[in-house]
């Protein structure tokens, strides 16, 4: 009688504990881990969505523009700037315009073929070896050009023979003369412009 007790006992502990509803979550430590508790667990994080977002933002447009990198002085970069905000456009545009005007004025023609592959670098200025870290003022900038104007950048270096920094020096030089910006400016310093006249 007893014995029988006991396994009725037992039989009825079996019976609760299957059908008492399993734990959401496992004690820290627990290697045990029912099916509910996997189903509780959080989705992998992935990051498919995050490089298809980034994929579309970082995709380039095609363009034909060729690369165009000088160093210049900082004094010309100060013009620069406060020449992007008198015309309201950026360096590539400020750039491709004074060399056009440049080169109109130096009579370089405006038909001239445009290379096909590879263009041929350019020879810089001529000047005399010094020692010293001068050119570490200067400033790089960075702007893509079109094919047809560096392709007269090309032929101006050619005939002037004259290096690409130094004909964008010179190019910038007179379209900024040309604007009647001045030769000591601090792009902070403007206010306003009235016909073509920087007042600072």
């Amino acid at each position: 009688m007893e014995k029988a007790t006991l396994m009725a006992r037992a039989n009825s502990r079996e019976q609760a504990a299957d059908a008492a509803p399993q734990a959401m979550f496992v004690e820290p430590g627990d290697k045990s881990v029912s099916p509910t508790t996997e189903q509780a667990k959080p989705p992998a994080p992935t990051t498919q969505g995050r490089d298809l977002e980034l994929a579309a933002r970082r995709v380039k447009q095609p363009t034909t523009r060729l690369r165009f990198a000088v160093r210049i002085d900082p004094s010309v970069n100060a013009r620069l700037t406060v020449a992007c905000k008198v015309t309201g456009g950026g360096p590539q545009k400020v750039v491709e315009d004074a060399l056009n005007l440049y080169f109109d004025a130096l009579g370089v023609p405006k038909d001239l073929p445009i290379p096909q592959g590879e263009r041929a670098p350019r020879e810089r200025t001529p000047r005399k070896r010094t020692h010293g870290t001068a050119h570490l003022d200067l400033i790089p900038i960075g702007i893509r050009l079109l094919p047809l104007t560096d392709a007269r950048l090309s032929y101006a270096c050619e005939n002037m023979a004259m290096g690409p920094q130094d004909m964008a020096e010179t190019a910038l030089s007179a379209y900024f003369m040309r604007m009647k910006i001045p030769h000591h400016v601090e792009a902070s310093s403007v206010t306003k412009v009235v016909q073509g006249e920087v007042q600072a």
